[in-house]
């Protein structure tokens, strides 16, 4: 899986060799995204934190199509697990993390100010990541697949501010979700980024 992800960070990295430079967005993005799925997910981990790299080429006037690269870590509230779990678990479940990889496909709503709107949709691979489980007494107990690639979809959109500059100033918001074995793990993004 690690493997995988290094090679989709490098496509990320290589694609303006196999296009004109000037038809390229690159975002760099930071957020908080808050839990939606599972009654345990909403109630026991925290609202996460967001890191993204995505590359676009315009491909018609309006369109660009690319792929992100986007991490994704929830703290686990340990007051809230023990509240939910008394008398059902006797495990602490640790921390989650997320990486997703998704070609999607941005349509920016044509306009002659300076914020335009866009929406974005796409599909690709999401991964979900358990810390180690811990028991009460902090011994230490092997998860097995602790790692697990699943299929995932997002669609969102926001604004884009264009600053005169060389860079333009983005807030977006998107959906997540992740088609994990056994349920679906969905949450909500809300991030600030530069697009260049």
């Amino acid at each position: 899986m690690k493997t995988l992800f290094a090679v989709a960070v490098i496509l990320v990295l290589v694609m303006p060799v196999y296009g004109q430079v000037d038809k390229f967005d690159y975002t760099l993005s930071a957020g908080a995204c808050f839990p939606d799925s599972l009654e345990v997910f909403n109630y026991c981990w925290k609202t996460g934190i967001e890191f993204s790299f995505s590359v676009y080429y315009q491909t018609w006037e309006y369109i660009f199509l690319g792929v992100s690269v986007d991490y994704y870590f929830f703290g686990l509230n340990k007051s809230k697990w023990d509240d939910f779990h008394i008398g059902k678990e006797t495990y602490d479940y640790g921390n989650r993390k997320v990486f997703t990889f998704m070609p999607s496909v941005i349509f920016k709503v044509p306009g002659k100010i300076n914020i335009t709107p866009y929406f974005e949709a796409g599909g690709g691979l999401f991964v979900f990541i358990k810390d180690p489980v811990t028991d009460f007494s902090h011994k230490l107990v092997l998860l097995k697949n602790s790692m697990r690639g699943s299929p995932g979809i997002n669609f969102g959109g926001g604004i884009e501010i264009d600053t005169g500059r060389q860079f333009r100033i983005i807030l977006d918001m998107d959906y997540t979700t992740g088609f994990t074995p056994g349920n679906s793990l969905s949450f909500l993004s809300i991030s600030i980024g530069l697009r260049f």
